[in-house]
């Protein structure tokens, strides 16, 4: 009989019901979900049996793995540790080429009307004299030319096409910033054992900071193979990982490039070891090394020094070189002027395994540590008129840059102000723009830049040389060639989406704009393009007039973005 005879061979009517092996319907399908209950609560002790079985297997594999990565760390620093006990020597120091080579014209001359001048013939650009400085011959990185951005459309005029295409300000996409989330109260922080917190005063943020006692470690006696090493090896035995996580995350935070975040390590740094600058740069080296960067430090006498390699020239800076690399290693202050004249310091050519990275000084999003907005009300002449624009920028960032080092000029032309500092700019000065054509546009620009600044060389307001970020243009009372160019650069490219490019002459900078339309006068031919000369230090200079002292000077050429 098959097996579905069977079954239908137990079921029965008795009594008018159905019946199941001789029980009720109910008591059978009530059996049935005894038994089908009876067997789950089986399946799951089984399953849940493997499953933990399988957790237990997995927590036995990652201990294994973590106490491998731990040993090879450990592996690691012991052998760097060993080296730097025996294999220092004397290396030579060079000095980078200073920024400008003579003093900066203290009297601007004064445009005459355009009228009277005639225009001079396009210039090829080359790269400008590199000045005499005994140094190692190099390439100068200021001449290097770089692939052009894209030159972003006119909007098309309101009215019938004129002789020359009238310009509508274009407008801005007002992008909303997220205000980072503040940091808890120092009381907030729980110390783990083994542990110490502080509150850091960064650029008037405060940032609590959690950290391990052992990154403590004090250099013993004077500076030596014997002594760095040493030191080296207690802070690679502390808690370092945690520390390193806590920096980058606030390095996220307040959007800190590679110099604000080696300025954060720095700042920590003197909290921890306060009135001891060798203590200090020894930690910015070890966590540096720790995040990746490359770093080494050197001694000369009594002294420590840090040693940075950056993406771009630190001009007026000692550097090192190591081996027959051609990388520069530059002896870093941070926050500070001064600068270290050692000839001979004591240094190692190894670097610390998979410590790579070089520290950038782009500037490719404003940092946002303390918003600290203030305002300030700009007045200028543009065809005998007067205008007045009030605009914002945040204190903080100009703080942030006032030691920043003299790096390439590209980076202060590409640089992105604050939200604030960009906003109240751009709004001020549209409105300004309606219904004029690209020359008229650039014009206003241009006398803006020239006149609603006064004119005051690096050396009469620091007593140093200092180019300006644009915030800092706004902030400071005086400003000179680069940082005009520089601000002009900036309107130009986000108020008319015109490409420019910067003219870098003999101890002057300018800018070079391509216009839409054809423009005549004074001019340079960069990659077979047109660029008009448009000097914003040249007051009451209208495009195309170059001062008179360049006329037959060659520049070399900023490519931006």
């Amino acid at each position: 009989m098959s097996m579905k005879r069977r079954q239908q061979s137990r079921w029965e009517r008795k009594n008018g019901e159905m019946r199941y092996g001789g029980k009720s319907y109910g008591e059978a399908l009530m059996l049935r979900s005894i038994k089908f209950f009876a067997l789950s609560i089986v399946s799951l002790i089984i399953v849940g049996n493997s499953l933990s079985y399988s957790q237990d297997d997995y927590e036995k594999w990652k201990k294994g793995e973590t106490d491998k990565y731990q040993q090879w760390k450990d592996a690691r620093d012991k052998e760097f540790t060993e080296f730097l006990k025996a294999d220092w020597k004397a290396f030579q120091s060079f000095k980078e080429q200073t920024f400008f080579d003579v003093p900066k014209p203290k009297i601007l001359p004064v445009a005459p009307p355009r009228s009277t001048v005639k225009p001079s013939g396009p210039q090829k650009p080359q790269p400008p004299k590199n000045p005499e400085v005994k140094t190692e011959p190099k390439k100068d990185p200021k001449a290097e030319t770089k692939p052009q951005a894209e030159i972003q459309p006119l909007p098309k005029p309101r009215t019938e096409p004129q002789p020359e295409s009238k310009v509508e300000p274009k407008p801005e996409e007002k992008s909303v910033v997220p205000v980072p989330p503040s940091p808890p109260p120092s009381n907030a922080v729980d110390p783990a054992e083994n542990s110490s917190s502080l509150s850091l005063d960064f650029y008037e943020a405060s940032v609590p900071i959690l950290y391990d006692n052992g990154l403590t470690a004090h250099l013993e006696g004077v500076p030596s193979p014997k002594s760095i090493s040493a030191f080296w090896e207690a802070m690679s035995k502390s808690n370092y990982e945690d520390f390193v996580k806590q920096a980058q995350l606030n390095k996220e935070r307040m959007k800190l490039n590679d110099w604000g975040y080696c300025e954060f390590l720095n700042k920590t740094a003197e909290k921890l070891f306060p009135g001891s600058r060798n203590e200090s740069n020894m930690f910015d080296w070890f966590m540096l090394s720790k995040s990746g960067y490359l770093a080494k430090i050197g001694y000369s006498g009594d002294n420590v020094y840090l040693l940075l390699p950056t993406t771009g020239v630190l001009y007026g800076v000692t550097y090192y070189m190591f081996g027959n690399s051609t990388t520069k290693f530059y002896s870093v202050m941070f926050d500070r002027y001064e600068k270290a004249e050692i000839s001979k310091m004591f240094s190692y050519d190894q670097n610390y395994p998979d410590a790579v990275k070089l520290t950038g000084c782009r500037v490719d999003a404003a940092p946002d540590i303390h918003s600290d907005v203030q305002t300030k009300t700009l007045k200028f002449t543009h065809n005998g008129s007067q205008y007045s624009v009030k605009v914002e920028f945040d204190r903080s960032a100009v703080k942030f840059f006032e030691y920043y080092p003299q790096t390439d000029l590209e980076v202060y032309f590409d640089a992105v102000p604050s939200t604030d500092a960009r906003t109240s700019l751009l709004d001020a000065i549209r409105p300004l723009l309606k219904d004029r054509s690209e020359t008229e546009a650039v014009d206003l620009l241009l006398h803006f830049v020239q006149t609603a600044f006064k004119y005051e060389t690096d050396d009469e307001q620091f007593g140093r040389e200092k180019p300006f970020f644009p915030e800092e243009t706004l902030y400071y009372p005086g400003s000179d060639c680069e940082d005009r160019a520089v601000l002009f650069s900036f309107l130009v490219r986000n108020l008319l989406g015109l490409e420019v490019v910067g003219l870098d002459y003999p101890n002057h900078v300018a800018t070079a704009v391509r216009f839409k339309g054809d423009v005549n006068g004074d001019q340079v031919v960069y990659q077979n393009r047109k660029f008009i000369i448009c000097d914003p230090t040249y007051i009451n200079a209208d495009y195309g007039m170059c001062m008179p002292q360049f006329k037959n000077v060659k520049p070399g050429v900023i490519a931006l973005k």
